[in-house]
């Protein structure tokens, strides 16, 4: 039977992040210029302030493209890379972990066979899933992290999967964002083309993922009979 406690933490955590989506990622209080003002006082430790605060902020769904071009517009893009990738990584584990605590029990009580087709892919694929929903650019990473960790991804696949998913997008959007900061149109270029090639792999991954998927239930289908 679905507890009452598991139907209030689900729902909890689903208003949550609604209410945040809408505020930061539609209304958006916060800017770039913003973010520089707060982390610029840290002086020789802005990096790991700007770390700290791209977490908690990740987390309340400020748009990573947000905050990573904020990155490249305090750092240059090597250095605005580098801190991008820690937080989104940072950002990934933390969101995972509440997402497992609060969301984890009422997502398998309720049970289907959709839900339970989704957890059986990403037992079999989780951190290609993370990859995937990485490379593609416009689709946010917090609630996605929310839900990997509700639908049991391991912390190593998370971690691991941003790591590498991520990273072409935090150097475009570093790039960019150094770019404007520089008015350097190569660097702007530069970014634009890493943060469109990986879509493209993003796409040519997810391809193959569903044709060893589709592999799979043709041989399923054909050992039953």
């Amino acid at each position: 039977m679905f507890s009452l406690s598991s139907r209030l933490r689900l729902g909890v955590l689903a208003g949550f992040l609604a209410v945040c989506l809408i505020v930061f990622g539609v209304w958006r209080p916060i800017d770039e210029q913003q973010l520089r003002d707060w982390v610029g006082s840290a002086g020789p430790l802005a990096p790991l302030a700007f770390i700290a605060l791209a977490v908690v902020l990740g987390n309340l769904m400020v748009p990573g493209l947000l905050l990573s071009l904020a990155a490249g517009l305090l750092f240059g893009p090597l250095l605005g890379t580098l801190v991008a990738i820690t937080s989104a990584t940072g950002g990934a584990v933390v969101g995972l972990l509440l997402g497992r605590r609060i969301g984890r029990e009422g997502v398998a009580e309720i049970g289907g066979v959709r839900l339970e087709r989704t957890t059986d892919l990403l037992e079999r694929y989780g951190l290609w899933a993370v990859v995937l929903q990485r490379l593609f650019p416009g689709v946010p990473d917090g609630p996605s992290s929310y839900a990997f960790g509700a639908l049991g991804v391991h912390v190593w696949q998370i971690a691991v999967g941003t790591l590498i998913g991520s990273l072409p997008r935090a150097f475009s959007y570093a790039a960019l964002g150094s770019a404007a900061g520089n008015l350097d149109p190569v660097l702007g270029a530069v970014g634009a083309a890493v943060l469109l090639l990986a879509g493209v792999v993003g796409s040519v991954l997810g391809g193959r993922i569903a044709l060893a998927e589709r592999r799979r239930g043709r041989l399923a289908r054909s050992d039953e009979r």
